[in-house]
């Protein structure tokens, strides 16, 4: 017997495609989540694990170890809520 994973996949939709709702993105994802519920399901619950490993520390070292030191301090700024110089240091400090 099967799991019926639409009930799923619709909070999925509610819940974490909010500000998209009648946009062409979101007729797309209504339609993956009637033809194919459960990848809705498992893709979602992949972004879940994905959002607590990637933390802004994280995020600011892989853009460090690629070069890119003033995309890492914005994305510190847009992360935390830090201003520049907060978030300037808390960068070098990694």
């Amino acid at each position: 017997m099967s799991k019926n994973y639409f009930p799923q996949a619709i909070d999925v939709l509610i819940n974490q495609c909010q500000g998209v709702e009648g946009s062409a993105l979101y007729a797309i994802l209504v339609e993956i989540a009637k033809s194919k519920p459960s990848e809705v399901v498992k893709a979602a619950e992949r972004v879940r694990r994905l959002k607590g490993i990637l933390t802004w520390e994280n995020k600011c070292r892989i853009l460090l170890a690629s070069g890119h030191k003033i995309d890492a301090i914005k994305e510190c700024c847009a992360l935390t809520g830090w201003g520049l110089r907060e978030a300037k240091e808390a960068v070098e400090r990694l």
